[in-house]
């Protein structure tokens, strides 16, 4: 390719550039702002919101949630048919003992 056919492709790109990708939110940076410049927050709108998170925990109306130790769960015996561990036949107790280098 010649200097001159470079020279044409080059005036041919658009000056402007389109993106193919659609990014959903706000747009970075966002605007900074003086928080010294907020008025203050008063101290009873504060103390009723933290009184509202702490008391947002319900009992459960199954009963305690989340009691049960780590370990001690469901056994593998207990589960439906479809969430049990298949057995590992032959071939493939072999395939992961040769370290994944099936058939060699």
């Amino acid at each position: 390719m010649h200097f001159s056919a470079i020279q044409r492709t080059a005036v041919q790109v658009p000056t402007s550039r389109v993106p193919l990708i659609k990014f959903i939110g706000a747009r970075l940076p966002r605007p900074c702002f003086d928080s010294s410049k907020l008025p203050p927050v008063p101290k009873a709108a504060t103390a009723l919101f933290t009184n509202q998170v702490v008391s947002a925990k319900k009992p459960s109306a199954i009963g305690p949630v989340g009691k049960i130790p780590r370990g001690s769960g469901i056994e593998e015996s207990q589960l439906p048919l479809r969430f049990r561990r298949r057995f590992l036949d032959e071939e493939e107790i072999a395939a992961i003992n040769n370290g994944g280098a099936y058939g060699l």
